[in-house]
């Protein structure tokens, strides 16, 4: 086992938390507890947060999983640095990012990671805090992917993960109070790399999202509920989300941004 540590993603963390503080069924005109059917704007909501997890480039999953693949074949990415243990760690911005890392060769012997690894078991997990001003969260994540053909010029990445975000915001300008949490878990289905290049060119992956808000204003306390199914196809030209089987979406892997089609 080589286990590994380093620091990613606080502009997919950034990105994942506005998008959600923007959902609209919770309001400051009521109260109550509701689980509703996503407007238009919550499903765009929904598709900002699943682009940032999944290819934000400072980030998102697939930058973690072509990570897992450099360090698999014994290429750790320059900002790594070895402790005195023979881990290789880093930290930035209160981020902490792991992996956990057996490599076999072609025969299915563990061997010490590099240009001989043909298959790989990666655990990973990604946990931190964002402290602010106006805005306080916290996320953490797992994973555990299986990387296969790493000798050939594609590779494939098997597996599953779980996200957790929790965020409280206060708006500077009328003092509302929001508080939200998502829960996400996904399945990765045959995710095909090119050895040549650091995202999927086939393969699907699925996300279960749960979504629970609370805002506070003026008017009293609302709460609201959302459970989405968000599927992403990748292919050579890109990718598509399908959220609830009937939103499409165009999805950049370079940037994780995402636009209705």
């Amino acid at each position: 086992m080589r286990p590994i540590s380093t620091t990613l993603g606080r502009y997919a963390i950034a990105a994942t938390l506005f998008a959600g503080l923007g959902f609209t069924a919770c309001s400051d005109s009521g109260s109550g507890d509701s689980d509703t059917t996503p407007t238009a704007a919550e499903y765009d909501d929904v598709a900002t947060t699943t682009g940032a997890l999944v290819a934000d480039p400072n980030g998102g999953e697939v930058t973690a999983m072509h990570q897992a693949y450099l360090i698999a074949r014994g290429q750790a990415p320059l900002f790594l640095t070895a402790g005195a243990s023979g881990a290789i760690q880093g930290a930035q911005w209160g981020l902490s990012f792991s992996y956990d890392v057996t490599c076999m060769n072609a025969d299915g012997d563990e061997i010490t990671c590099g240009a001989d690894t043909d298959s790989a078991r990666v655990v990973a997990s990604w946990s931190g805090s964002w402290d602010g001003t106006w805005l306080d969260a916290d996320t953490a994540w797992e994973a555990d992917w299986e990387l296969t053909g790493l000798q050939g010029d594609t590779w494939v990445l098997n597996g599953s993960s779980s996200v957790d975000w929790s965020a409280s915001w206060d708006n500077p300008h009328n003092g509302a109070h929001r508080e939200w949490s998502v829960q996400a878990s996904a399945a990765a289905d045959d995710l095909t790399f090119a050895a040549s290049a650091r995202r999927p060119v086939g393969g699907t992956a699925s996300y279960y999202l749960q979504i629970d808000r609370v805002g506070e204003g003026p008017n009293g306390e609302a709460q609201g509920n959302l459970t989405v199914d968000a599927d992403v196809t990748f292919s050579d030209s890109g990718a598509t989300l399908v959220l609830d089987g009937s939103r499409d979406y165009s999805l950049n892997v370079t940037t994780g941004d995402t636009s209705a089609q």
